[in-house]
Formats: C-alpha cells, structure tokens, sequence
C-alpha cells in the first residue's frame, strides 16, 4: 500500500486555500491515501466537504505551543507520510523542517504573489520560509509566483493553476439571500467579495467604500454588496456608516460558495481593487458567473483576465474610480458581450484541469524513489 500525503492546515475555515485543499485531498484520495492535520476547524467549515478524508485535530493554546511540534512528530511516525503538503507560512516551516528530519518529500503551496506582497522589510518568519523551501516543490497559481521561487533556488517551482467546478457555477440553484433580497428591494447592485480581517486588507475595501460613497451621489438607487466575514467586519460596517452609506450597502457575512454564486449571477458588476493576489478566486467565479469586472490593473489579475474582456483599474483615486464606474455600468451590452466571451476564455481552469497537474506530480513523486 502506498504511503500517505499528509496535509498541514492551520483551520478548517472555508475559505479560498482551504477549499482548493480539500479539493485536492478528496480527489487524489480516491487513488492514494490522505490525511489532513490541522490546528481548528473554524467557523465556516460547512464550506468544505472532507466527510471521506481521515482528519487529526492538533489541539493548542496558540499558533506558538511547543505541542504543534511535538503532535505533528508523533503523526508523523505513527502514519509515515511519502508527501507533507504545506498550506500557510505556520505550516510551511514546521512542516518543512519536519521533512527535512525524516527525509520526505515536501510540497509548500504558495496562494500570493510574495513579491507583490513585499513591504520591504527584514520578516524572520519568510527568511526560514525561504531557507526550508530549498528543500522543497513549491506550487504557485501564478506566475508571478512561479519565478519568485525559481529565483530562490528552490528544488522545483511549478505553476498550477486553481480549478474551479464549471458546471457547478453555471448551473447552481442556490435562493438567492433572503434578508439580501429584502434589503436589496429589486434595486440594482455591485458587488465585492472578500475575506473582512488584517491578511486581507491589501483587497482595499475601504478604498471600494469610499468610490462608492461618490457613486451614489451620482445614483442614489444603486447598492454595494460586500460578501465575506471576519473579524474587521465591525470596522468595515463603521466605515460605512461614517460615509452615509447605511442604505445603500449590505454586508453578508461568511456565505457558502453556492450562494455566493446566486450573488454574483444577479450583480451589475463585480468590484475587485486588491493591491496584490495570487490566482483571484473570486475574481475568476464571478467571470464564470458571466458578471462585468472592474479589476485593478495588477500583473495577477492580468496573468489570467485579458485586457480587452474586462474593465481595468488604472489609478486609485476615489474621483476618478467612481467615474469609471459609471461609465462601465452605463455600457451594458459591451459589458454582456465581454462577459460572456471571457467566460468562454476561462473554461479553461477546470477541476480536472487542476487536478491533472496534481496527480502527475503525485505519481512523479512516489514513482521516484
């Protein structure tokens, strides 16, 4: 029997690096044996189907306890692994070290564009990243990514793409939100979709705010949709509330994937002006949703939107974003036409697709030795 690829994730919390795991873990479970060790489940585990996937709990007191390390060694021996696939910079340095002790094979999954994402100053936690992924396959989803790691002189730096469940997306039969719907009231809306807590404020949702409490003064009707949950939601909704925007914007909280989808397949326009990202999954749904993108005009959203079938963000300045805006919302039927020839570009990334490129190096790995 072969031996096992172990998964190390800090939470179990539904979001995008959690679902492209479990992805992962339940497809290549049905060919070879898969374990997933993690720290808590979080609040949206519901998100995630790993009902078939063996799964340990590594109770600690924080993402410091000396017992992460001492668990992680114990399943480790007990269970054997052939493959230790890290998610997070946590998991990626015990996890790594772990392989380099007991000689297994790692693989480090890298979600962002960590050039991007540089500010510039000394971070002792990505200088023994950098070090321990020496030992290591690194997987970016972008190819901003990609060379980054070439660059470090890694073991191996590949690029694979996320997937995404096309037919799933085209065809989900969620409700719609009801209290969205009842706030909404048949007005037209915009949307955005983000997790709402300090790893995520390079997506600028305050900068969204504010465009968008310029946008309606030009149309008072319109409506702001912020989908996502999180611990600087309170901040957000304050925000919010200090621009004057209580009816005209409605914050979600945490929805499952299927109801996202509903959202998306009724906005006017999906709103994306991160700073950095790796492969956007939101981004990516809501172009599969055949909703007009406005994105901001970063190299990763480039990698994968063509320029021609979207609408792109050349500055950020409030006055002229929410201009722009306008004037996209006010080209409807170019806005259709894009959408649905960049829905057709983007079939493309498919779960098998994704899981094609997982397998190989899967089978590449245990074939080796």
């Amino acid at each position: 029997m072969n031996r096992p690829i172990l998964h190390l994730i800090p939470h179990l919390s539904g979001g995008g690096m959690e679902r492209r795991m479990a992805i992962i873990a339940k497809y290549s479970s049905l060919k070879l044996p898969v374990y997933i060790a993690f720290l808590s489940e979080g609040l949206n585990k519901k998100d995630i189907d790993l009902q078939s996937i063996k799964k340990y709990k590594i109770d600690s007191k924080s993402n410091y306890d000396y017992r992460i390390l001492i668990k992680l060694i114990i399943l480790i021996i007990k269970i054997r692994p052939k493959v230790i696939q890290t998610w997070s910079i946590q998991m990626d340095i015990l996890g790594g070290i772990l392989c380099i002790i007991f000689r297994i094979n790692h693989i480090m999954m890298e979600p962002i564009s960590p050039e991007a994402n540089s500010r510039g100053i000394f971070d002792l936690k990505f200088f023994i990243k950098s070090l321990v992924a020496k030992n290591s396959i690194v997987i970016s989803n972008s190819k901003n990514g990609m060379y980054f790691w070439k660059k470090k002189n890694v073991k191996k730096s590949l690029l694979i793409r996320n997937g995404f469940d096309l037919k799933k997306i085209q065809n989900s039969k969620e409700k719609f939100p009801s209290k969205l719907d009842k706030f909404l009231n048949n007005s037209k809306f915009i949307v955005t979709a983000s997790r709402l807590s300090i790893t995520s404020l390079h997506k600028q949702n305050d900068l969204i705010l504010k465009t968008f409490s310029m946008i309606v003064k030009k149309d008072p009707s319109l409506k702001l949709v912020i989908c996502g949950g999180g611990p600087y939601e309170s901040f957000y909704k304050e925000l919010a509330v200090s621009y004057k925007l209580e009816s005209n914007v409605f914050f979600t909280g945490f929805l499952k994937r299927e109801q996202l989808w509903a959202v998306f397949h009724r906005a006017l326009l999906f709103i994306s002006l991160s700073k950095f990202e790796g492969m956007p999954n939101s981004v990516i749904e809501a172009a599969l949703c055949k909703t007009p993108l406005f994105i901001s005009r970063i190299e990763t959203h480039l990698e994968v939107i063509p320029e021609d079938l979207a609408y792109f963000a050349y500055n950020s300045d409030p006055n002229l974003l929410s201009e722009e805006i306008i004037k996209v919302i006010n080209k409807s039927k170019k806005s259709l036409t894009n959408s649905s020839l960049l829905f057709d570009y983007l079939k493309k990334f498919s779960l098998e697709a994704m899981m094609n490129k997982y397998m190989r190096l899967y089978k590449f790995i245990y074939g080796k030795n």
